[in-house]
């Protein structure tokens, strides 16, 4: 594999979506924490920019939920559409 120098910054990934189906947004996350050495991941933030899926709104509470059992990851739910 790949060998990278220690001293190395750490990174955040910003994913921003919009009614994404869940699977994809977790195969995303997913991808993100399996292909990145993990001490230069500092973290993963999801953007939700006011999706209106049933499965993605707030109240449901699935996709926190879902996230609960994933590391390093902060939801961040716009309350308007930004683009």
């Amino acid at each position: 594999g790949i060998v990278y120098p220690d001293d190395l910054p750490t990174a955040s990934v910003i994913i921003i979506f919009y009614n994404e189906p869940l699977s994809t947004l977790f195969r995303s996350v997913n991808s993100v924490l399996n292909r990145t050495p993990p001490q230069f991941l500092y973290e993963i933030i999801l953007v939700d920019d006011f999706s209106d899926a049933v499965w993605l709104k707030s109240k449901t509470q699935q996709l926190e939920d879902l996230l609960r059992t994933v590391p390093k990851v902060t939801l961040i739910r716009l309350t308007k559409r930004h683009g």
